[in-house]
């Protein structure tokens, strides 16, 4: 199985130009919260919720679909044998005046059952929109939260054990240099968003890119090897590097990093394809951004 795989030593990006001293990855390897922590790992029993609500979804919409496409053809059967000036429907004189009062009756109690079902299904959208708002994007930059973006991982992992398709995780860090301030996020919430935005540019749009802290970003890529995720891992370092002076209004110094993981290469765990593609990014030497 794929899940089997040996972890192979992880690769780092080389796309980023030297640092003066080059010390700084040996400085992070010192943070015991730092890239190289204890990789977190989803809980059993929510990734067992998620893989459950995952298959359940789809059987309801296989099961929809069936008793949509039975309703439309019985309905057009009943349609074809009501009408009376049809070839197949009943004769004018099958009309007594209780029989026609009872058809408009059953199809005026079919058609209030088909609004009301609407009208149901219209709530139901809405609701769904407010319940991913709250749980699946961040209020403040519109991203995927930290959260959805673990359960979505984690759906990938289960889903290529049983059907083997590639996918790998990318990470962009950043720091500002010379900052005393480590609560202060380098980036702030607008321009975390108009990078995520970026990012979107040159990713699939089946992609999903995710904020796990203020100053990561992380991006899931569907249907990508190793070999793809160099070449997507340099056009995003480029595309971000090349955008961040415009995207920071004042005067620093950005340090931004980008490292990645591939399922089943690097790690076969959500929390170990996050740690690995941290640690890529933090082993990779740096990069400083001049801000304008």
């Amino acid at each position: 199985m794929v899940g089997a795989l040996p972890i192979l030593p992880l690769d780092v990006n080389e796309t980023n130009t030297p640092s003066p001293n080059g010390t700084e990855p040996a400085a992070e390897l010192d943070h015991p919260s730092g890239p190289f922590a204890k990789a977190e790992a989803l809980s059993p029993d929510r990734l067992k919720r998620g893989r459950r609500a995952h298959r359940r979804y789809f059987l309801w919409m296989r099961l929809s679909r069936l008793a949509l496409g039975a309703f439309i053809f019985v309905s057009v059967i009943i349609l074809l044998w009501l009408i009376p000036w049809l070839p197949t429907g009943l004769d004018t004189s099958d009309y007594t005046p209780r029989v026609a009062f009872t058809i408009y009756l059953l199809a005026g109690a079919a058609l209030i059952g088909l609004i009301a079902l609407s009208l149901q299904e219209l709530a139901r959208r809405d609701r769904q929109v407010l319940t991913a708002w709250a749980s699946v994007y961040d209020e403040a930059t519109g991203l995927h939260t930290r959260s959805y973006f673990y359960d979505r991982l984690g759906l990938e992992c289960e889903r290529a054990q049983h059907m083997p398709e590639p996918f790998s995780v990318i990470v962009l860090r950043f720091h500002t240099l010379g900052s005393s301030s480590k609560s202060k996020p380098p980036l702030s919430n607008d321009a975390l968003k108009k990078t995520a935005e970026l990012i979107n540019s040159v990713t699939h749009s089946s992609d999903v890119v995710g904020l796990l802290s203020g100053s990561e970003l992380a991006v899931l890529t569907v249907r990508v090897d190793r070999e793809r995720r160099h070449s997507l891992q340099e056009r995003l370092y480029r595309t971000v590097s090349a955008a961040l002076p415009d995207l920071v209004g004042e005067a620093s110094r950005i340090d931004v990093r980008c490292g990645g993981a591939t399922y089943g290469i690097d790690a076969a765990q959500p929390g170990g394809l996050i740690q690995a593609a941290r640690t890529s990014a933090a082993l990779s030497v740096r990069q400083h951004v001049k801000a304008a």
